[in-house]
């Protein structure tokens, strides 16, 4: 399925609706939805597709057909050391291991066109707090050049997956999310730290928001904290709904998306006190109260909605 584009549907109300069923051509030539519960497939039409542009690849592929460039992948040699990172150059340690890494850069013909993604990617990311929109593109002082900014392909282990992860988080969107007054902090947009889809975390994102939200619990924003947990924001969703039931009543959340699982057993790892906030908001029950409810649990029970368990948090 392609990770770019999702199926759209009509609701009662005649209103156009993003699901989560991913798109693809076959070789037919025909546009097929595969159903994200069951599996089943179904032909969808050209106007009932709509391109998820919320992580690095389909960003940048959406900028390639703009205004027209040159994709560059290549695989670089350096090391990897004990806790699974990846660095280029000299061996910093005898126990590091040799090894190698996928990694994209793209160029875009136009020179002004690479100002208007840099420019407006930092200037939009301030402003609406989406700070992914600053891992595109930068300025490099020494050249008088717009630069992309590095995916480097990653094996997450905790997730169990392959993504793509920018140079950019670390050099610029963390960056600024530290700079972010703790109250408007704790509610910066979540695809900041993940992609639309949750292919895509952001570990060195959510890192800085999470200490912004530990200090500030009381300011993130409920929509934030349903898409963190299942990637819908809408608080009257029946898959928000449902978890938040069986959330309060066992501890359990069933999800159609597992990425979002895998996330939160990551948010888990890297800052269990935010992680505990956003399950908070979701459930409405008390941060004060959090503790005595998961150890009433046994924990967090993750699982997709066929019963397969995804993480369990304890």
């Amino acid at each position: 399925a392609s990770e770019y584009e999702q199926e759209v549907v009509i609701d009662a109300k005649g209103d156009r609706k993003t699901t989560k069923n991913k798109v693809m051509r076959k070789t037919d030539g025909k546009l097929w939805s595969r159903d994200i519960k069951t599996g089943a497939e179904h032909i969808v039409d050209e106007d009932h597709v709509s391109l998820v542009a919320n992580n690095h690849s389909s960003r940048r592929a959406l900028q390639l057909a703009m205004f027209g460039g040159n994709l560059h992948r290549e695989n670089v040699s350096g090391f990897t050391n004990s806790k699974g990172e990846f660095y280029e150059g000299s061996r910093k340690d005898p126990a590091d291991v040799a090894s190698t890494q996928d990694v994209e850069t793209y160029h875009l013909k136009d020179h002004a066109a690479s100002r208007l993604v840099t420019q407006e990617g930092e200037t939009e990311g301030r402003a609406t707090r989406h700070w992914e929109y600053m891992t595109d593109m930068r300025s490099d002082s020494s050249t008088g050049e717009y630069k992309s900014y590095a995916l480097r392909k990653i094996y997450d282990k905790k997730g169990k997956r392959w993504m793509y992860v920018s140079d950019g988080e670390k050099q610029m969107s963390a960056a600024e999310i530290a700079k972010e007054e703790g109250r408007q902090g704790a509610r910066i947009a979540p695809h900041a730290i993940m992609s639309m889809d949750g292919q895509h975390f952001s570990r060195a994102n959510y890192a800085v928001w999470g200490k912004l939200a530990v200090a500030n619990p009381g300011f993130l924003p409920e929509r934030n904290a349903n898409f963190f947990v299942t990637g819908d924001s809408s608080a009257t969703s029946d898959e928000v709904e449902e978890n938040r039931k069986s959330f309060v009543n066992s501890g359990e959340l069933k999800l159609e998306n597992s990425n979002f699982g895998k996330n939160l057993d990551i948010m888990w790892e890297e800052n269990r006190e935010a992680a505990k906030i956003v399950l908070s908001k979701f459930s409405g029950i008390d941060i004060r109260d959090m503790d005595g409810h998961l150890t009433a649990t046994g924990g967090v029970t993750i699982k997709d909605t066929n019963g397969n368990l995804i993480a369990k948090l304890t």
